[in-house]
């Protein structure tokens, strides 16, 4: 632990310690105790170990998790780079109601905001324990994780764990936040957009700590259009290629589907990037493959849909445990609703439904089922495109309405 209580229950920092002198005099001063338990602590300081106090008998105390240089470094670099921002910045502050003490609590008048930064996996319902019980006491809580839990693939594609995609914050659709305490850096993934449950595609960018400040997290640049659609077709294209091979599990189903259309390559419009890919637990060619097969494929041009019946069948396929669903801090991203609407403002902006009243839409147009490779592939450009288009608020000729 980092912090400790003086005999006169002031809050020793040693993140505020600026020379070893400070810390022989801290030594010869104590004792010191524990802010969750009141036990007694010692001041650890030498050549090898970097300054912490630790419980001098053996204790059950939440207080006393063995923490990595790494973590320390870390959370020095964090308090620091906070404290340069002008904010009041408390380090492992206990908060006693809730037994718990966040790495940093940052506070401006009213607003309160607690920062994790987190270096190994853990599971994720500690995390969510965690997040949790600051909000619902009106907290703000945001996680920076290390640089060793991003995992890059080719074609700038990630890997995000449960833990990623749990801390994912709504800023330029998504975005995720990483610090290296080694290069001391800050790593920006923006415009993160789901493939499949792990694989995701977006831009990252690199900023040295002193070059860093929340305003460019927030206003990050929306990735080049060109780069990203290229980006999701490559992905698309190898599923293409491999296509014959995922036959088991649930992408059973979509192949039995395939077959009875007798379509050697699905329609393009289904495996389409969208905000709300990351909500289903499951590959977005599978879930919105089996929601135009059901509800698009066989209707004919000229008929309503109601939207609700849709809605109603992703929401019992959740509760009956054929579809998984990810978790996340911010509640908002998790509307299990929103696939399907995000789904169908796709399809009307790509003109294959338009919306009617009293919660309908109205099919307009049949899917084009390519018959050759690479007629799969020229759709899949212009379906990504459109997708992008609306994913990133551009302008373009639609039918909305």
């Amino acid at each position: 632990m980092i912090v400790a209580l003086n005999s006169k229950k002031d809050i020793i920092n040693l993140f505020e310690m600026k020379t070893p002198e400070e810390l022989v005099r801290l030594k010869k001063v104590g004792p010191y105790y524990c802010p969750n338990c009141k036990k007694p602590v010692r001041l650890k300081a030498g050549l090898k170990n970097v300054p912490h106090f630790a419980h001098i008998d053996l204790t059950e105390c939440d207080n006393e998790g063995k923490e990595s240089l790494e973590h320390i470094k870390g959370k020095f670099a964090l308090y620091q780079f906070f404290k340069k921002l002008a904010l009041n910045v408390e380090v492992e502050k206990f908060l006693p109601e809730l037994n718990q003490r966040p790495d940093l609590f940052v506070s401006i008048q009213s607003f309160q905001l607690c920062i994790e930064y987190q270096c190994s996996i853990i599971p994720l319902d500690l995390m969510v324990k965690r997040t949790s019980s600051l909000k619902n006491s009106g907290m703000k809580v945001m996680w920076i994780l290390n640089d060793k839990l991003l995992k890059q693939k080719r074609w700038s594609s990630f890997y995000l764990n449960s833990l990623s995609v749990y801390s994912l914050i709504k800023v330029n659709v998504y975005s995720l936040l990483y610090y290296n305490p080694t290069m001391d850096s800050f790593i920006v993934l923006s415009s993160l957009i789901a493939f499949s449950p792990v694989q995701y595609i977006g831009q990252k960018q690199v900023y040295p700590i002193n070059h860093f400040n929340l305003k460019k997290l927030l206003s990050q640049n929306k990735i080049d259009k060109k780069e990203f659609i290229d980006r999701w077709n490559r992905l698309k294209k190898d599923f293409r290629l491999y296509q014959h091979l995922h036959t088991k599990g649930k992408f059973k189903i979509l192949k039995q589907y395939l077959y009875k259309a007798k379509m050697v390559y699905f329609p393009a419009i289904i495996g389409v990037p969208l905000e709300s890919n990351c909500i289903i637990k499951e590959h977005c060619i599978l879930w919105q493959g089996l929601i135009y097969f059901k509800f698009f494929h066989q209707v004919e041009i000229g008929q309503r849909i109601d939207v609700e019946n849709i809605k109603q069948y992703v929401n019992l396929e959740v509760q009956n445990n054929h579809r998984r669903i990810n978790q996340f801090q911010d509640n908002e991203i998790g509307n299990l609703e929103k696939c399907v609407e995000k789904y169908i403002d796709f399809l009307v902006k790509f003109r294959i439904v338009k919306r009617s009243k009293n919660g309908k839409i109205m099919k307009i147009a049949n899917a084009i089922i390519p018959s050759l490779f690479e007629q799969a592939l020229d759709e899949d450009c212009l379906s990504t495109n459109t997708a992008f288009d609306l994913l990133f608020n551009v302008e373009t000729d639609s039918n909305d309405y």
